[in-house]
């Protein structure tokens, strides 16, 4: 009898472990929509916005207009430029702050991210955290990518590559 109750327990516990590690492992990445092929001549329009790092209620109205202008205006994509957090290698911050309000109009709309400087964080954490959010984009350590929509082509650089320039082996010319 004693066996039967441990191989329950047992179970029950590494059932909970797979679980809970399951669960953490998703918990920084945001749901996206996928962008819809245009070819088009037409005029688009699509949202450009950032620096939401501090202001979590204002983040929540622009994100209200979005979802207005969504429904009216067909938007396309958003891209955000950067600063989503104050400390990205807090993932608190990741989750309160940017991926509980965004989720649910990223699910409708594509989002196309650019990583700030806040983002990164000086223990590489914040980075980290950055391309396990927005893993679908970032991958090894290329964190810039390119998409075509319509007539345009659009490229997202990480702008902090020129503050980083020697450690990615980026060098001033005179």
């Amino acid at each position: 009898m004693k066996k039967k109750s441990l191989s329950i327990i047992l179970f029950i516990s590494i059932s909970i472990f797979v679980l809970g590690w399951t669960l953490a492992s998703d918990e920084l990445k945001l749901k996206i929509a996928p962008l819809t092929p245009y070819s088009g001549d037409k005029p688009f329009s699509f949202i450009v916005y950032g620096d939401t790092r501090e202001g979590v209620f204002a983040h929540k109205r622009l994100i209200e207009q979005f979802e207005q202008e969504r429904k009216s205006n067909n938007i396309a994509f958003i891209v955000h430029t950067g600063d989503y957090v104050k400390n990205g290698s807090e993932t608190k911050q990741w989750k309160d702050y940017f991926i509980s309000p965004i989720q649910p109009l990223a699910e409708k709309v594509p989002f196309f991210p650019v990583i700030g400087n806040h983002d990164y964080e000086d223990d590489g954490r914040g980075r980290e955290n950055f391309a396990k959010v927005f893993s679908m984009y970032y991958t090894n350590d290329d964190f810039w990518y390119s998409f075509s929509y319509g007539n345009s082509i659009f490229i997202i650089l990480d702008a902090n590559l020129m503050t980083h320039a020697e450690e990615f082996g980026l060098q001033k010319e005179d």
